[in-house]
């Protein structure tokens, strides 16, 4: 699964990555500035912080999370 967020002229991607059979979930983060990656157990807990960083980077773009039914 690939996945993008387009925020202004840079695009964040987002890219959860199996890493064996059974796990764990590697998830890069790539945007401008590098890559942050994050290694998480399940991968429920790796689309949760998909959602995470979704949800930041509307903050940042002063989208109000209400406004598009999403609880804080």
């Amino acid at each position: 699964m690939l996945s993008f967020f387009t925020e202004s002229p840079d695009r964040v991607r987002w890219e959860p990555v199996q890493v064996s059979p059974t796990g764990p979930y590697r998830l890069g983060i790539h945007h401008a500035q590098g890559v942050i990656l994050e290694t998480f157990k399940t991968a429920a807990m790796a689309v949760r912080r998909i959602q995470e960083v979704e949800e930041l980077l509307m903050v940042a773009k002063g989208v109000r999370l209400s406004a598009l039914g999403a609880h804080p």
